[in-house]
């Protein structure tokens, strides 16, 4: 008896698990092909010929419909005997919805002062007065590791080479299908630890530090709710621009708190801007080693709870990789059963009573329904965020075709894990999980390999 690698799956299981792999290998690709250029025109720059230059101007422009604010700067340098002017500080619009850190910028380089550029040599036109750091390089690897586990699946599962399942190990199999599944979850892991740190951690941090900031008076210079638009909707955010003194110096900041970023629901912000008309007196808080960095609202707030989101990610990536491990663990430490040829997953076989033996599947039935449906939750829940943008650009009568197209292949996903959830519970109640075997001549050793595979 011979099989297909991965023909044990069935057609149907196999163009399933494509489709997953496939929405992988997608993602991995569009991200890769958005940053990878970008990252490389940057470490160009590193080329780029050190030039002496001039500050004609700098400073902070206000928002315009990017709600940003953005550093302007213009200077002077001369190659070859030929003035050139340029506007650039990096190869892209230097913009930040934080006032402080446009404002760290102009201080840096004020008009008058004299700094240094770096020039194209092969067009002296451009320059730049910032470098990116080749830490940039490191940014595909994220996305290139869904490429390979999307490439690494669907070749796994079509993978032509045959063997005969008489003579596989099953301790091959789990250590095989543990690599993938160790993969698949640290994805999920570092992806969620990331953003916690993001969301919640750096903002904690700030908190801790914020107790010692110097307690000093400001006036609202301007306050209102900005509006952010996407292919994901629109967001809001508080929009508060206020000026205080440092050592008779004037400065401005914008943080309202430490979280910042914007989100769904306008009336919460509405509320916090109305409590801060312009011309408003109230006291802000400025790190003393910093006057730029300054903050209206130095303390925890509602909207941090929802900086824990990224735990879900965490939870589901570290609790899947140490489900594989185990399962790593277990192939690595099967014993072979008293059936000549016959390698057991669970130790010693059990008595059916009837003078033979009864083998059990590695993973019950329950587990996997139990795992499916999480899994299914878990993606269905973050897909159903996207798909009610795409369904609502339709109902408007302005289609995002682009996320339309982009959402089908995690759609279909979703679709099958709900379709696998229903094929897992039927099997809850099938009569042949545990294989009963009286004598060796009942069943060759292979076939009894095969009922252990597929879990009968």
């Amino acid at each position: 008896m011979r099989f297909e690698s991965g023909s044990e799956l069935g057609t149907g299981r196999r163009i399933f698990l494509t489709l997953f792999f496939l929405a992988f290998f997608s993602i991995g690709c569009l991200f890769t092909w958005l940053v990878v250029g970008g990252a490389i025109e940057t470490v160009k720059t590193w080329s780029w010929e050190e030039t002496e230059c001039r500050i004609l101007n700098s400073g902070v422009r206000e928002p315009d419909q990017s709600n940003d604010f953005e550093f302007h700067v213009e200077y002077t340098y001369t190659v070859q005997g030929r003035t050139f002017t340029s506007t650039r500080y990096e190869l892209k619009p230097t913009r930040s919805s934080d006032y402080g850190e446009m404002l760290r910028l102009e201080q840096r380089y004020p008009t008058g002062t004299r700094a240094v550029c770096y020039v194209n040599p092969a067009d002296p036109g451009q320059a730049v007065l910032h470098r990116g750091s080749f830490w940039i390089l490191l940014i595909p690897l994220f996305p290139l590791l869904f490429v390979a586990i999307g490439a690494g699946g669907i070749y796994f599962i079509w993978r032509g080479k045959r063997k005969t399942l008489a003579n596989q190990a099953l301790s091959t199999r789990p250590r095989q299908n543990a690599g993938v599944l160790i993969g698949f979850f640290l994805v999920f892991l570092l992806a969620g630890l990331g953003f916690f740190y993001v969301m919640f951690l750096r903002p904690v941090f700030k908190i801790v530090s914020a107790r010692n900031w110097t307690k000093v008076p400001c006036t609202v210079v301007s306050s209102e709710v900005g509006s952010h638009h996407d292919s994901d909707g629109t967001t809001y955010s508080v929009s508060i621009l206020y000026r205080y003194e440092i050592d008779g110096r004037e400065y401005k900041a914008n943080r309202y708190d430490f979280m910042g970023g914007s989100s769904s629901g306008r009336a919460g912000k509405e509320e916090i801007v109305r409590r801060h008309p312009p011309g408003h007196r109230t006291f802000c808080y400025v790190n003393p080693s910093d006057p730029t960095d300054a903050v209206l609202k130095p303390g925890f707030t509602p909207t941090m709870w929802f900086g824990l989101f990224p735990l879900v990610f965490v939870a589901v990536g570290a609790g899947g990789t140490v489900y594989a491990l185990r399962e790593r663990r277990k192939g690595a430490a099967m014993r072979t059963a008293t059936v000549p040829g016959l390698p057991m997953a669970l130790g010693p076989p059990e008595s059916s009573g009837t003078g033979g033996v009864v083998l059990k599947p590695e993973t019950g039935s329950m587990t996997r329904f139990l795992i499916l449906v999480g899994v299914a939750l878990f993606w269905n829940g973050i897909v159903s965020v996207f798909l009610t943008q795409v369904v609502q650009s339709w109902r408007r009568g302005d289609p995002e075709w682009f996320l339309t197209l982009f959402m089908v292949p995690f759609v279909v996903v979703g679709l099958g894990f709900i379709g696998g959830c229903g094929y897992s519970f039927l099997a809850l109640s099938k009569l042949f999980r545990n294989v009963p075997v009286s004598t060796q001549e009942k069943m060759s050793p292979s076939c009894l390999q095969l009922c252990l595979c597929v879990g009968l």
